[in-house]
C-alpha cells in the first residue's frame, strides 16, 4: 500500500507545469489531426423513390496501403496521454502542503512515458514511410497515385509537427519520472518521525492540556489514581531526591488511600 509521506511534494510546481505544457501538446494533436490529416467525405444518391448514403475517409498520417488508421489512433494516443497529464496535475492539487504519495506520482509518470515512447515512435514510422511514399511517387505516371502524393506532400508539415510532438511528451513525462523517482528513493531513505510510545507499565494523566507535570506521575505508590490510564512502565524517572520538601504539605491525593 503506497504511504503518504508528510509535507509538500518539493516538485509540485515542475509536474504542474509540465502536465500543463502536456494537457496544451496533447489538445494540439487532436487539433491537427482532425482538421488536417484526416479528411471525411460523404454524398447522398437519390432515386425514384430512396436516398442512398456513402461515405469514405482518408488518413494524410500514412501511406495508402497501410494496415490500420493512424489517424483513429493518434486521437486515441493524445486522449489518453490527456488523461495521465490530469491525473498528475490534480494528484498535486489534492496532495496540498500536508503530504503526498511519491509511489502514485511514480506509477502516473511511468505509465504516461511507455504511452508516449510508443505512440511517437509509431506516428514517427508511419509518417517517415507516407513522406518516401510521396517523394517516390509525385512524378508517377498514375495519375492516381500522382495526386495522392501531392495530398501527402502538402501535408508533411503537419505529419511531422504530430510525431514531434509526441516526442516532446516524451521528454516531459521523462523529466516527471526522474523526479518522481528521486523524491520516492529520498523519502524511503529518510522514514517520517514514529510518535514515542510510552513504557509499558507508568501511569499518564488523562487531564487535558496542559497535563499535569511530567514529576507528580511517580509518586503514585499504589497503582493509578482516579482519572489514569496505564502506559507502558519507566515513562517517568524517581522521584528527585528530598522530594516534598521538609515542613511542605504533601501533593493532593498522595499517598492514596488503599
Amino acid at each position: 500500500m503506497a504511504r503518504a509521506v508528510p509535507g509538500a511534494n518539493p516538485f509540485g510546481p515542475l509536474y504542474m507545469l509540465a502536465s500543463v505544457l502536456s494537457i496544451g501538446l496533447c489538445i494540439a494533436i487532436l487539433v491537427i489531426v482532425n482538421q488536417y490529416l484526416w479528411e471525411y467525405f460523404y454524398y447522398y444518391l437519390s432515386g425514384s423513390s430512396s436516398y442512398y448514403y456513402n461515405s469514405w475517409s482518408t488518413c494524410y498520417m500514412q501511406e495508402p496501403g497501410s494496415s490500420g488508421n493512424l489517424c483513429y489512433y493518434s486521437w486515441a494516443a493524445a486522449g489518453v496521454g490527456l488523461f495521465f497529464a490530469l491525473w498528475i496535475f490534480f494528484m498535486q492539487l489534492c496532495s496540498g502542503r500536508n503530504r503526498h504519495i511519491p509511489v502514485c506520482e511514480v506509477v502516473a509518470c511511468l505509465l504516461g512515458l511507455c504511452w508516449w515512447i510508443a505512440a511517437a515512435t509509431t506516428a514517427t514510422v508511419y509518417g517517415k514511410n507516407a513522406d518516401s511514399w510521396a517523394a517516390d511517387n509525385i512524378a508517377s505516371t498514375n495519375s492516381q497515385n500522382q495526386q495522392y502524393a501531392v495530398q501527402l506532400q502538402d501535408k508533411e508539415g503537419y505529419r511531422t509537427s504530430v510525431w514531434a510532438m509526441g516526442w516532446a511528451n516524451v521528454g516531459i513525462f521523462a523529466l516527471t519520472t526522474l523526479l518522481s523517482l528521486f523524491d520516492c528513493c529520498t523519502a524511503r531513505k529518510n522514514p517520517p518521525p514514529v510518535a514515542e510510545a510510552y513504557p509499558q507499565g507508568a501511569y499518564v494523566s488523562s487531564q487535558p492540556p496542559p497535563y499535569q507535570p511530567a514529576y507528580q506521575a511517580p509518586y503514585y505508590a499504589a497503582g493509578p489514581p482516579p482519572g489514569a490510564y496505564a502506559a507502558p512502565p519507566g515513562a517517568y524517572a524517581a522521584p528527585p531526591t528530598g522530594y516534598p520538601p521538609a515542613g511542605a504539605p504533601a501533593p493532593a491525593g498522595y499517598p492514596p488511600a488503599n
